[in-house]
């Protein structure tokens, strides 16, 4: 029994066994150059650490190559050194390590003189910027803009062109012969018997040389721009005398997943903050002292890195002899948008301070919606401050990103309350007033549905449903294009801006459609006209303060700072107002209409199906199959659905009589006297013996089921 066990336990073991024995174990390499940020080079390291490398880091200002040092690995990344400026001794144990079966990668992004392995390689080391000074036909652009080239065989498996940023890394070969015979890779032209590449690469014994302009593609920025970790893994495969293959880029997805998953925690957090502050429960002295603490906080806050950035400027700028006259001009030049920030938040605090000695009881509530607004769009901040510093280059002040969302916060109080309250009366007297005059709503029930319910409840439920997805599907929208490098169309994110809107009215129509019911307003006319009253009145307003308004304001910055306007962009809230005007009819026409409960879940589910699925093409395209994005959208679709078709069965179905036209009712009410008179002549007549038994039966029973249907009607 003990032989058998110890025979399948092996047989269970062959696989893993197999797998071990076929993996390559792991490359150590050497990165031996000044590096300026280490989180630029995050991605790189993940990407040859998930395909069978292991990156350490030396900074050449601190330790000395060694041999010792160089035989722990097996390759080395190094700057071109100078050649009027190379330590002989150092370069000679590099060639020894190489000539031995060491692979060697000279980083030519940043040559600013002559590269010693450059020259080593081609003989003499021209670099593009100096070819109009030669007798050299190239002439394939200007030196700071893109160019294409053409990637050859060893290394260009599975990617056949990539872009160079600079043209500065050109080098040319076939002037000179090299110390080594060297092949060009990534050829831009070759023009007689000279050719413009952005590498060279040679064998030297059993080593492998490669001059490569490595951080043109290995920042975060760069690397899954086209195929680029492709040609990095071809060039680091090819130094270790490994086989092409297809790299492993899962930890790229994982991250992606990371990001989604840390914006959706903070969405629904946001939601949730907007759609329970109207739960608050506080005077309006500390809900006016909590607006006003936060445009303080947000002033002192830019003030504060205002001084800080005036300082060191300023410092600096005496070192190097300017005036202050200069030193103020580069300083409102390099700072101006964090100036008119601090301008900005005096202004609204100004504005607000206006508004605040005109709030009466009754706004309150927008006070509330204010605040959640703010604590949610604080909480969605967070992402892109821990985005920006986790994944950015060079971004190392946390404030230095976050007081740019804090602009965004005070558009939104410049909008609610402050716009919301200081034109509240006007709209009341001018609109609100003629329109009662002329319905039949009154008064009475226009304070306890929209003061008391709209304003009271439904607006932090529909907005803060409507920011929750918003806020995922934008910061989607923001994190894909950096982490997979590309770009997506404007009208992707107009149709992001303007789902805002459509599920804000969506909401707000069926929760005052239900509101209305529970307050007994079941007649089809004042049910029309109360839906005019909120989507062509009352929502607009409140959507013309809240994001029009504040657009206006940031259009105005944008225009002084000197800067492009996008006046499709510029427009998106109002194109929202219609779109939620529209969305908020619909669902009034459908309950009129009395549209079966099951038709309307169907309708509602082809909706939302169709726009989560637009969501997974444009967003999760990159890591996942259809058939992923197609499932996970049928999920979120059916829990969508299902609690939807909760709220609609309230006033489709479950709750009040539906509202019926006065034909269809007058009609019923006919056909059932008429059988109520036929019954009562068929007793007669089997009183009267003029019928048999058995035709009264008959007749009775088909007499009592119309009737009973027309009762359930």
């Amino acid at each position: 029994m003990q032989k058998i066990s110890i025979f399948l336990l092996l047989v269970l073991m062959l696989p893993s066994l197999g797998l071990a024995l076929a993996a390559q174990p792991s490359k150590r390499v050497l990165i031996y150059e000044y590096v300026s940020d280490p989180k630029d080079w995050k991605v790189f390291v993940e990407l040859l650490g998930n395909n069978g490398y292991s990156v350490e880091f030396l900074d050449p200002f601190d330790v000395n190559l060694t041999e010792s040092i160089l035989s722990g690995y097996d390759i080395l990344v190094i700057a071109d050194p100078d050649v009027q400026k190379v330590n002989v001794a150092q370069l000679s144990l590099i060639m020894n390590w190489v000539k031995r079966g060491g692979g060697l990668l000279v980083d030519s992004t940043y040559i600013d003189t002559q590269g010693f392995f450059v020259t080593y390689l081609s003989g003499i080391y021209v670099s593009y910027a100096k070819l109009k000074n030669l007798s050299i036909p190239f002439d394939v652009g200007e030196l700071y803009s893109p160019i294409t080239v053409k990637l050859n065989p060893p290394l260009n498996y599975e990617v056949e062109n990539v872009t160079l940023r600079d043209r500065g890394v050109l080098i040319i070969s076939g002037l000179l012969q090299g110390k080594v015979k060297a092949e060009p890779f990534g050829i831009a032209d070759v023009r007689d018997n000279y050719t413009l590449s952005m590498s060279l690469y040679t064998e030297l014994d059993k080593g492998r040389i490669i001059v490569f302009p490595l951080q043109e593609f290995s920042g975060n920025l760069f690397i899954f721009e086209e195929k680029n970790y492709q040609l990095i893994i071809n060039v680091f495969d090819w130094l270790s005398c490994r086989s092409p293959r297809r790299p492993d880029i899962s930890f790229q997805e994982k991250r992606l997943y990371t990001y989604l998953a840390i914006a959706a925690i903070l969405s629904a957090l946001a939601g949730l903050l907007v759609t329970f502050s109207y739960r608050i429960s506080t005077s309006k002295k500390w809900l006016v002292l909590a607006i006003y603490a936060a445009t303080i906080v947000i002033a002192g806050l830019h003030t504060w890195y205002l001084a800080e950035c005036w300082a060191s400027l300023s410092s600096l700028f005496t070192q190097w002899g300017y005036s202050s006259s200069d030193t103020l001009r580069s300083f409102i030049y390099f700072y101006q948008d964090y100036i008119y920030g601090l301008l900005m938040a005096i202004l609204v605090g100004l504005a607000f301070h206006v508004a605040a000695r005109r709030a009466r009881a009754k706004y309150l509530n927008i006070m509330k919606f204010s605040l959640g607004l703010l604590a949610g769009m604080a909480a969605i901040s967070l992402f892109y401050a821990y985005f920006w510093l986790d994944y950015i280059p060079l971004i190392q002040n946390i404030l230095d990103i976050y007081l740019f969302r804090l602009n965004e916060l005070m558009l939104i109080i410049l909008g609610v309350p402050t716009a919301w309250i200081l034109m509240r009366q006007i709209f009341r007297e001018k609109v609100i007033e003629s329109f009662l005059v002329s319905s039949s709503l009154g008064r009475e029930t226009y304070d306890k549905l929209i003061e008391g319910l709209f304003y009271g409840k439904y607006v932090f439920i529909a907005l803060g449903a409507a920011i929750a997805v918003y806020s995922f599907s934008s910061t989607a929208y923001y994190v894909m294009p950096f982490v997979w490098i590309y770009s997506f169309t404007q009208d992707v994110g107009t149709g992001i801006a303007i789902s805002f809107y459509f599920i804000a009215g969506l909401i707000a129509s069926i929760l005052m459609l239900r509101g209305a019911l529970r307050e007994g307003l079941k007649d089809p006319d004042l049910i029309k006209t109360l839906t005019t009253l909120i989507f062509t009145r009352e929502f607009p307003y409140l959507l013309l303060t809240l994001n029009v308004i504040p657009s206006l304001a940031n259009l105005l910055l944008t225009l002084a700072g000197g800067y492009r306007v996008n006046l499709l962009e510029a427009s998106t809230p109002l194109i929202g107002i219609f779109v939620a005007y529209m969305v908020g009819y619909a669902a009034m026409w459908l309950f009129v209409k009395g549209v079966k409960t099951a038709a309307l879940t169907v309708a509602s589910a082809l909706v939302i199906l169709a726009y989560q699925l637009l969501v997974s093409q444009l967003f999760l395209s990159k890591v996942t199959t259809l058939l992923d994005r197609t499932i996970a959208s049928g999920v979120i679709t059916i829990a969508m659905t299902g609690t939807m078709r909760k709220m609609l069965s309230e006033f489709t179905k479950k709750t009040l009589e539906k509202p019926m036209e006065k034909r269809e009712k007058e009609a019923v009410l006919k056909r059932r006297e008429d059988l109520e008179k036929l019954l009562e002549k068929l007793d007669k007549a089997l009183i009267e013996g003029r019928i048999s038994e058995e035709t009264y039966k008959q007749l009775k029973e088909k007499y009592e089921k119309k009737f009973a249907e027309l009762s359930t009607r």
